[in-house]
């Protein structure tokens, strides 16, 4: 049982360093996305390395849970039950989860706020670009 244990420390800390840099370049995409001309250069392959990253992480766990065959265990990786009386793996185990689904849903929200931001910025673009060819037409019709 204590290989489980180390192997899903190790996974949980992995996965807990790979959402906090997704984390972190979300807000740089954030910031950038505020900028007159957006450009977030090679953030969003980034981003998607780190999500496959923790997409071989989830593998393993799931392997490594099934294997211990432990449904209170899943409970504790998946941070929602800490059974009374549980022991320090299990607990930092727990800990490790609850700061991993806390920080991934920090990062929906600013992925979300992005994709609102870039979502203007197109439409200001779109706007501008048929007044434009608005103002074209109008131009030619008195030459």
């Amino acid at each position: 049982m204590s290989e489980i244990y180390e192997t899903l420390l190790t996974c949980m800390q992995q996965k807990l360093i790979f959402i906090t840099q997704f984390s972190n370049l979300t807000k740089q995409m954030e910031v950038r996305s505020r900028q007159e001309d957006i450009d977030l250069g090679d953030l969003l392959q980034r981003r998607q390395n780190l999500l496959e990253r923790i997409g071989k992480c989830d593998e393993l766990i799931s392997k490594t849970l099934q294997d211990s065959g432990s449904p209170q265990l899943r409970g504790i990786v998946s941070g929602l039950s800490l059974p009374e009386g549980s022991g320090d793996k299990d607990r930092r185990l727990f800990e490790l989860a609850c700061e991993y689904y806390r920080l991934l849903e920090e990062s929906v929200a600013g992925n979300q706020k992005v994709q609102e931001l870039i979502q203007k910025s197109y439409n200001e673009a779109k706007e501008a670009l048929k007044t434009l060819s608005a103002d074209r037409k109008h131009t030619k019709m008195f030459r």
